[in-house]
């Protein structure tokens, strides 16, 4: 707290609700040990007071190269994540699957987007035949420059955040 974004300070900026349970917000900064962005989860119902204050849990997401969330999104089972830089300057994006649950995710894509852009926001559109359709959106683009991508298969699994 009362750290700004540029010195790995708290910002959240990705949120999405899992199993129509549970609260996912997605931390943009800190990023942990350079390479591990964190989820916080928490039920819905402790929310409003229906609930156990201790319904929450803190995730290590290894989203690598200082990548923090920039957005959630839930489709199907799983969590699509769109990961960049936490701080603002240049840096790499890519868009993850994570099931939720576990502290691993897949890379289903690098996003091949001029570095001046920042992609910001995730929409994730349909299935296709060979995988599904996202749109993304950007930060100081006009309106937001949706730009709708394909994402193709599936990618290797990260490798996991250490402890603490």
């Amino acid at each position: 707290m009362d750290v700004r974004l540029e010195k790995n300070g708290l910002t959240i900026e990705g949120v999405a609700i899992k199993d129509d349970r549970t609260l996912l917000a997605g931390f943009r900064g800190p990023v942990l040990n350079g390479k591990c962005a964190v989820v916080m989860s928490v039920e819905i119902a402790s929310l409003f007071g229906n609930g156990k204050s201790s319904d929450h849990r803190l995730y290590r997401l290894p989203l690598g190269d200082g990548r923090g969330v920039r957005d959630l999104a839930s489709f199907g089972d799983r969590i699509l994540v769109l990961a960049g830089p936490a701080a603002d300057g240049p840096g790499s994006y890519a868009v993850y699957a994570w099931d939720g649950a576990s502290e691993s995710v897949e890379l289903l894509k690098d996003l091949p987007f001029d570095p001046k852009r920042k992609p910001e926001g995730l929409l994730p559109l349909d299935k296709t035949s060979t995988g599904l359709r996202v749109l993304i959106l950007f930060d100081g683009d006009k309106e937001g420059a949706p730009t709708p991508i394909e994402i193709s298969g599936s990618g290797p699994r990260s490798s996991s955040c250490p402890a603490g």
